[in-house]
């Protein structure tokens, strides 16, 4: 990985990190306020629901890290572009052959007898160590 590889992923990880643990924590104070009779009605102490409200993070962030993960990756993009800084990586010659990410939507229309309005969409991933992969959904009717 180069220099422009690890700056895009250090940046990336630094915003997911900061969006997931924000995200954790807002959820995890709705859960906590909604859990918090128990200290009320039970007279437990505050460590004690601490404790018990702790338990729920584990899941929290297995939940929320894939959201996280958007936010920054789209953040991460919006900043790279504000900041001119594809641009320049695009003009002195980078190119990204690690992920390759592409959609196509072909329409197709015919007319056979009585037309036929064709829609196609393909969806295809390719990680350069690992291969790759497609998805491709026709769907057919008339008009």
């Amino acid at each position: 990985m180069g220099s422009i590889g690890r700056y895009i992923f250090r940046t990336t990880f630094g915003a997911f990190l900061v969006v997931l643990v924000s995200l954790t924590a807002v959820i995890w104070v709705t859960q906590a306020l909604h859990d918090f009779d128990l200290v009320t009605s039970q007279g437990q102490t505050i460590v004690v629901f601490m404790g018990i409200t702790a338990l729920i993070i584990p899941l929290l962030v297995l939940v929320i890290a894939p959201i996280a993960l958007l936010i920054a990756v789209a953040h991460v993009l919006n900043k790279l572009s504000t900041d001119s800084e594809i641009i320049v990586m695009n003009a002195a010659g980078y190119v990204d052959d690690c992920l390759i990410l592409a959609v196509n939507y072909i329409t197709n229309y015919t007319y056979s007898g009585n037309p036929v309005n064709d829609h196609t969409v393909m969806l295809q991933m390719t990680l350069r160590t690992l291969g790759g992969t497609s998805v491709s959904q026709g769907v057919s009717g008339g008009l």
